[in-house]
């Protein structure tokens, strides 16, 4: 083994990659070269495949990560949501990108949407109008099993770019 054993966390993933987002240890796997988008698994969840090119179409760097998933609010059940946040180096256009769960529910981002460097949207539930930084679903209920669920985001290719498990 060329690491040490205390470099690693319980589940075998190498300290350097953890990055603390929002109280909330990320596993950060940059992306590659040719641009595609690169996952973070938060918690427990676990990484997606790697697919696609950047938005912008320059070849530049595009890394989306999951910074919350609220499965069991207080309140009504509908005011669940997924915060996303691109944690690349260039903008993502996420234009016919698909959201669902493991039953399949599936919510597409409208044409025009992309997501900045460093910006953050929050995906709602509810039914709500759109800003740059809350969109909403209109599903008029709970989506996300409160005993375990799995986000999928798919690019508007079909690729999965991020998976994410609680």
């Amino acid at each position: 083994m060329s690491q040490r054993d205390d470099d690693k966390t319980a589940s075998g993933v190498d300290k350097s990659k953890l990055k603390l987002v929002l109280g909330v240890a990320v596993v950060v796997i940059p992306a590659i070269a040719i641009g595609a988008y690169a996952t973070g698994a938060v918690g427990s969840g676990s990484s997606g495949g790697e697919g696609g090119d950047t938005a912008d179409g320059s070849g530049g760097q595009g890394q989306i990560v999951v910074n919350d998933i609220v499965y069991d609010p207080d309140g009504a059940a509908n005011e669940e949501d997924v915060v996303f946040e691109n944690t690349g180096g260039s903008t993502l256009d996420m234009s016919g990108w698909t959201v669902e769960d493991d039953a399949g529910t599936t919510y597409t981002f409208p044409n025009g949407f992309s997501l900045g460097v460093g910006e953050s949207v929050t995906l709602n539930v509810e039914e709500g109008t759109d800003t740059e930084t809350d969109l909403y679903w209109g599903y008029g209920r709970a989506i996300w099993n409160n005993g375990g669920d799995t986000v999928i985001l798919k690019n508007s290719d079909g690729t999965v770019v991020l998976e994410e498990s609680y």
